[in-house]
């Protein structure tokens, strides 16, 4: 899994979403509040993947198969793990969980950045 990088300049995450994805969110917003992470908790569990961040798999059970991980974290189901892109000045968070995703493919393995003041910071989730 590579991270992205993702500058913040928003844009409109709704601009992500295909046929297959716009499905997906209507399933899940029967099972409780898009746009946040707790939602990820309501998928019910043979449906659920999980990102192993020991081996950088992503598995279908728990604990991890390949090193016995107890400690992984369940996928979003717009999340694909396979983006490309190393900087991109645009920022967008996904319209199911609400994690910050690559704005060009909807990746969730992304760091968020701000550049207010010139120094690069990790950007923080917005206050509930």
């Amino acid at each position: 899994m590579c991270p992205s990088i993702v500058l913040t300049t928003r844009i409109n995450a709704m601009c992500l979403i295909g046929v297959d994805m716009q499905a997906i969110i209507e399933r899940f917003s029967a099972i409780g509040k898009i746009g946040v992470k707790d939602i990820l908790n309501k998928i019910p569990i043979p449906e659920r993947r999980y990102k192993c961040h020991t081996c950088h798999l992503i598995v279908e059970e728990s604990p991890c198969p390949n090193c016995n991980e107890t400690h992984l974290e369940i996928m979003c189901p717009l999340d694909h793990c396979h983006c490309g892109h190393d900087l991109i000045t645009a920022h967008a968070y996904c319209p199911l969980c609400g994690e910050a995703v690559c704005p060009e493919c909807g990746t969730h393995d992304v760091v968020a950045i701000s550049r207010v003041t010139g120094l690069g910071a990790k950007l923080c989730a917005y206050p509930h």
